[in-house]
Formats: structure tokens, sequence, C-alpha cells
């Protein structure tokens, strides 16, 4: 499958890259900097330019108000574009992780609608390795769901 990662100089989406090559996908990342796409064919992806944070070049949560403060132009950009994304038809899964962390990789995750207890965090990698299982998976197109640590095999 050809897939494009938006942001892949960041570290959730470097990992990205590396689930999506191991998967056999054709890859292109999209980054914001000239100087990025090194970084972007090391992971094995073809570069492009992609500057998401210029709303030129495209048309949150769901109330970024309520996030934290140094967070809300963040979650009001991901509003939007969650918004822009379900209007243009395209079949999607919007994903929603929680607190990011470095720690290695569990392969276990929760998700839902609506998580409660936002104290645990998640890992990149396991962000990754979920969205790549998310891309291979029907069942979870037209859906949105929030991630977290947790006791599930991502695979299920």
């Amino acid at each position: 499958m050809k897939v494009l990662v938006a942001g892949a100089h960041g570290n959730v989406a470097s990992h990205v890259l590396d689930s999506l090559r191991k998967r056999g996908h054709e890859v292109t990342g999209g980054v914001r900097k000239q100087d990025q796409f090194d970084h972007v064919r090391a992971r094995g992806a073809e570069p492009v330019m992609l500057d998401l944070t210029r709303p030129e070049q495209f048309d949150a949560a769901d109330t970024p108000e309520n996030g934290p403060e140094k967070l809300q132009d963040y979650l009001k950009a991901k509003k939007e574009a969650d918004a822009h994304l379900r209007k243009t038809g395209l079949e999607a899964t919007i994903v929603r992780p929680g607190s990011l962390s470095d720690e290695a990789p569990t392969g276990k995750i929760e998700t839902g609608e609506r998580l409660h207890n936002l104290e645990r965090s998640i890992t990149r990698a396991d962000v990754a390795e979920t969205l790549a299982e998310v891309l291979e998976t029907p069942s979870t197109i037209g859906k949105t769901f929030e991630m977290l640590q947790g006791d599930t095999p991502i695979a299920q």
C-alpha cells in the first residue's frame, strides 16, 4: 500500500516509517524542511515537502479549550485537521494517543472513544505500531479513538 506520513521527521512518525516499511508498504514522508529529507530517506521512505502548519496547504481533539494551556494551539489545529479529514470522504481512522513516552514498547494498549485515566502515557513505538496496524484493519475506517498503554495486545 502507498502511505503518506505527515510530520515524518517527528519522534512518533520516525517509528511509523519503520513499522510501515517492515510491513512492506511504499512509504512517503512529508516534512517541512528540505534538510529533513535525509532523515526520511535513512528510514527507507521517499521524502516530500509538506507543512501542515500552513493552512493554505489543506482546505483537534473535540474541545481544545479544555486541554492544557501549552497544548491549546496544537489541539485547535488538530481539531480543524480532523474535521477537514472527515469532510474529504477519504477512508480514514483518527487516533488520539495520550501523553507520549520514550520508554521501551510494551506491545499492549487500551483504546476507547473517551479514556478517563489520562495520568497514564503510551510509548511512541506503541503508537507507531498501532497506527501501522490500524492502516491494515478495515474495521477501523471511519472511527476515532483515544489510546493509552494497557493490557490488550496491539494486534487485537
